[in-house]
Parts: C-alpha cells; structure tokens; sequence
C-alpha cells in the first residue's frame, strides 16, 4: 500500500509541475488572462472570443483599406484632369471642385500593418489553442493516474480493514512488540 501512496503523490507532483509549467506554455500575450485552473472551456472561450473580436477588427480594416484604395484611384483620375478636356468617369468638360487626396497611402500601409498584427495574434490565438489541449490532456490524464491510484488504496485499505475484523489473537496487542516476539 506504501507504493501506491508513493505513487499518488509522484502524480500529485507531476500536477503541480504542470501547473507551474502552463505559464511557461502560454504567450505573454494572453498570460494574463488564461490560468491553469480555469477550465479547459474558460480558456477556450476566452481565446475564441478574442479570435471574434479580431475578425470583426479585420473586416473594418479591410472595409477601410478598400475605401483608400478607392480614393488613390479617383485622386489618380483627378491628376489627369485638364481645363476643357472630358472627365474620364462622367464626361463632364467643367471640373469645379478637383478631389484632393492626402495622406492616403500613409493610412493605407498603417491599415496594412494592422492586419498584419491581428494575423499575426489569430496565429498565436491558434498555437495557444493546440498547446491548451495538449497541456489539458496530459492534465486530465495525471488526474485519471491518481483516480485509479486512489481506487486502488481505497481496495486495499478496505480488504485490510476486513482482514483485521477477521483477525483473532488472543492476547494480542498492536503496540506491544513483547507479545509478538513470543
């Protein structure tokens, strides 16, 4: 029985170093917010939620992207515009109010550079994921070690406990090493 107790606590031990090692796992980037103890789901949803939250921040992005785009087109159009020549787009030979565009291809390379950003997090949210599992299945399975060891004490103690309700010695006393001696 000694063994098995020896072998809970090496388990036990093994879990707790999971623990300690699960911040090492994770990115510092969401260690913060993800901790061993919350559940599997917890963790999950949190990174799931964030995972959303960047898709929605990417389609803004890349609405805002087309929209520059856009305005680099039609500031290209209005560079060819002369007095007294038709407009390309409407045909109109009277050009009144000329688009101006500024600081269009600087707000495009920082909207670029964002979505290179949240990609770059949505892959670290992914490989967060994966070592989320894998560091739950390993965890899981140490408790399922330790449920079995304790299954097991719990059998011998209790045909231990049998075996000393059909014991029968006369005279017989557990701490008087004298009597067994004889």
């Amino acid at each position: 029985m000694q063994s098995l107790v020896s072998e809970k606590e090496n388990l036990a031990n093994q879990l707790e170093e999971k623990d300690k090692q699960f911040s090492l796992l994770i990115s510092p980037a969401f260690a913060d917010r993800l901790k061993p103890r919350n559940s599997l789901d917890q963790n999950m949803e949190f990174l799931s939620g964030l995972k959303k939250e960047n898709q929605e921040a990417l389609k803004k992005i890349q609405s805002e992207i087309l929209h520059l785009e856009l305005q680099t087109k039609l500031d290209e159009f209005a560079q060819k515009l002369h007095e007294n020549e038709a407009c390309p787009l409407c045909g109109s030979l009277d050009h009144p109010n000329i688009l101006s565009v500024e600081n269009v291809m600087e707000s495009l390379q920082i909207n670029k550079t964002r979505i290179q950003s949240i990609q770059q997090q949505n892959e670290l949210i992914e490989q967060t994921n994966l070592q989320l599992n894998r560091f739950s299945t390993e965890k899981n399975g140490l408790n399922a070690q330790i449920s079995t060891v304790l299954e097991k004490i719990e059998k011998e103690e209790s045909a231990l406990q049998a075996h000393l309700q059909q014991f029968s010695w006369k005279n017989y006393q557990q701490d008087n090493e004298a009597l067994i001696d004889n």
